[in-house]
């Protein structure tokens, strides 16, 4: 990879981040090329090439001697959704609770459709996974499963539709759950709770009973991640009142010590 891609990358994530952060709004007016070559310190094409990444993510529009325009996130490529989930250094609730919406419907729909078409053998295979799942004790356990459920159930499907979705979709989730790695077991015991009942129920028979089970999971872990998430803030803010604390004045160091 060159330099000047590299550096274009750079821009290009400082530029998309400065947008979801709200730095530039919908019908904002990026600084001019040149401003922002010389601002930044770099060369021009460097700029041109991060502003054609912001453009083919839908976040800006470029006109010929027009500038380039912010737009509206609801012109944003499928690729954006993962960016706005955080924003200034904090999960953007709001996206969080759109992506689980999201997720509820897609997860519902594929196992419907799983245990619709799926063989004997894959819906074995998930309902090993979820009962492995139920009983993990460490955070990567827990993730990695999670992942290889939704690929099992999705790949049972026989839909690529759904399966493209849901590639937009889950790397995002699963990233905030490692995230909050030490927060996610402390608490999930209703979701292994839930995830421990499919061992004895009929739902690998019931497209119906699945997508029901489905809608369930996915509240569970709805419940699950936003508990990690206060859990997670608290410390967080802990750790930011703490700082604000220690002494900044090299005699009051001096006095402490």
């Amino acid at each position: 990879m060159s330099r000047t891609r590299n550096i274009a990358d750079e821009i290009a994530r400082d530029l998309r981040q400065q947008i979801i952060n709200g730095q530039y709004e919908a019908g904002d007016r990026l600084p001019a090329e040149r401003e922002l070559a010389q601002t930044l310190g770099v060369h021009r094409s460097s700029v041109r090439e991060a502003l054609k990444k912001l453009e083919q993510l839908g976040l800006v529009s470029t006109r010929r001697g027009g500038g380039t325009t912010v737009q509206s996130f609801d012109k944003a490529s499928l690729e954006i959704v993962g960016y706005m989930l955080w924003k200034n250094g904090r999960v953007n609730r709001a996206v969080l609770e759109q992506i689980l919406d999201v997720e509820e419907m897609l997860f519902a729909g594929v196992c419907y459709l799983a245990v619709e078409r799926a063989s004997e053998e894959m819906a074995d295979e998930a309902q090993v996974l979820m009962a492995r799942m139920s009983r993990a004790t460490s955070v990567n356990d827990f993730i990695r499963d999670a992942a290889l459920i939704g690929e099992v159930l999705t790949r049972a499907s026989g839909n690529l539709v759904l399966a493209i979705f849901g590639n937009a979709m889950l790397p995002s989730l699963m990233r905030g759950l490692k995230n909050f790695g030490p927060y996610i077991l402390a608490n999930a015991e209703t979701l292994q709770t839930t995830l421990s009942k499919s061992a004895s129920s009929n739902l690998y028979k019931d497209p119906r009973a699945a997508s029901e089970f489905a809608r369930l999971v996915i509240r569970d872990l709805r419940r699950l991640i936003f508990a990690a998430i206060d859990a997670w803030e608290a410390d967080l803010d802990a750790q930011e009142r703490s700082k604000q604390r220690e002494p900044t004045d090299p005699e009051a160091c001096a006095s402490v010590s």
